[in-house]
């Protein structure tokens, strides 16, 4: 019932080089070392076995789980068993990552935002990825009040995707299952991200009828 569409170049590189025309003194003073460089090929034996060298296996991708040196920011696990977590290094950037384990995607940047509701609030950090946009929010809302007065709050936190503004799919963290960090130093950090005056979205509001009273 909860979705997320997730999105996910070898260049090759050809070096030629010209040889130039030796003239008449060039060829009588190099004469000699011709001939000797034929000859020491030619009596060279080849390798039985020829050296070569391996390809350079590509880097692996980053864990999704944040660094002993990086500050959670977000991280929780997804209704479909995947990881998702924004973290932050020490420079105060962020990435968002996305995957099983090994990240899917991994995008750089992030921007902040928040608003406070009655009773409750929210927060978006979003990432652009072309015309996609990824948007981890941690949202408290007032559904209703009961008898006594007390007001009925729903909380989610998740990731909604939106492709250019439109909205494509979201997937919540599942129930205690590691929730977005509202410690001092991941505030200090989400602070240091670029500030947006308003939410990045308002289809986080689909969260609540899902999560319920």
């Amino acid at each position: 019932m909860r979705r997320l569409v997730a999105f996910l170049p070898c260049a090759v590189m050809i070096a030629g080089c010209t040889g130039q025309e030796r003239g008449a003194g060039q060829d009588e003073q190099n004469g000699e070392l011709v001939p000797r460089l034929i000859a020491a090929n030619a009596s060279s034996t080849p390798s039985a076995t020829p050296s070569v060298i391996p390809a350079r296996a590509p880097d692996a991708p980053p864990l999704v789980a944040c660094s002993d040196s990086e500050v959670a920011l977000a991280a929780c696990t997804v209704e479909s068993g995947k990881q998702m977590a924004v973290c932050s290094s020490e420079a105060g950037q962020a990435q968002y990552r996305f995957g099983a384990h090994r990240a899917e995607i991994t995008l750089d940047g992030g921007r902040f935002a928040r608003v406070g509701y009655s009773g409750g609030g929210e927060m978006q950090i979003a990432f652009d990825n072309g015309d996609y946009q990824y948007v981890v929010f941690a949202r408290t809302v007032r559904t209703g009040r009961l008898p006594s007065g007390e007001g009925i709050l729903a909380a989610s936190d998740g990731v909604v995707v939106l492709n250019k503004g439109e909205f494509v799919g979201m997937q919540l963290c599942q129930p205690d299952k590691s929730a977005p960090s509202y410690g001092n130093k991941a505030e200090e950090r989400r602070q240091s991200l670029l500030q947006e005056g308003d939410l990045f979205t308002d289809e986080t509001a689909r969260a609540d009828a899902v999560v319920g009273p």
